[in-house]
C-alpha cells in the first residue's frame, strides 16, 4: 500500500462534493468554515483572487493554478480582490443550482472556470503529516523561477 493510500485510510474519507463553475465578472461567493473537511479549487480558465478569513493578504489564482484549504477553513473566491462576496448558499439559490452541470453565475465580464472538491472525513481520523499542514497550499504552474 502506498503512502498517500495509507494517509487517507488514516483519515477515513466519509463524503465528497464536487462541482464546476462558469463564472463571470463581477462574482464572489464565500464559503463557511466546516470541520472535518478539506477543500480545493483549481483554476481551468481564467483568474480569481482568494481570501481566507481573517487573513491580511489573499492568493491570486490563474489558469492551472491549484490550492488546498485542508482544514475546511472560511474563505472567498472572487474576480478581483475589491468584488464583495456572497455567501455561497444565497448563490446557489439565486440561480436556481441543482447540483447538475456547472454553477454558472455573474455578471457579462471576464470568465473564470473553476474545479472546486471538498472531503469529509471522520473526526476521529488524524495523521501526523497532515495535521501539521498550514491553512492554506498553493500550487502555481508559473515556472518563471525555473531558469
Amino acid at each position: 500500500m502506498d503512502a498517500l493510500t495509507r494517509i487517507l485510510n488514516t483519515l477515513k474519507l466519509s463524503s465528497t462534493f464536487y462541482y464546476r463553475t462558469e463564472l463571470t465578472a463581477p462574482w464572489g461567493m464565500t464559503v463557511p468554515a466546516e470541520d472535518n473537511v478539506a477543500r480545493f479549487h483549481i483554476v481551468t480558465r481564467g483568474q480569481c483572487y482568494l481570501q481566507l478569513e481573517g487573513e491580511e493578504d489573499g492568493t491570486f489564482l490563474s489558469n492551472g493554478d491549484l490550492v488546498v484549504i485542508p482544514y475546511g477553513a472560511s474563505h472567498s473566491l472572487t474576480d478581483s480582490a475589491s468584488t464583495p462576496a456572497k455567501a455561497v448558499s444565497k448563490v446557489l439559490d439565486e440561480v436556481n443550482y441543482s447540483g447538475e452541470g456547472p454553477l454558472v453565475y455573474g455578471g457579462d465580464g471576464a470568465t473564470c472556470c473553476l474545479v472546486c472538491e471538498e472531503f469529509g472525513f471522520d473526526e476521529l481520523g488524524t495523521h501526523l503529516l497532515l495535521d501539521n499542514l498550514p491553512e492554506l497550499l498553493y500550487v502555481s504552474v508559473d515556472n518563471s523561477h525555473n531558469t
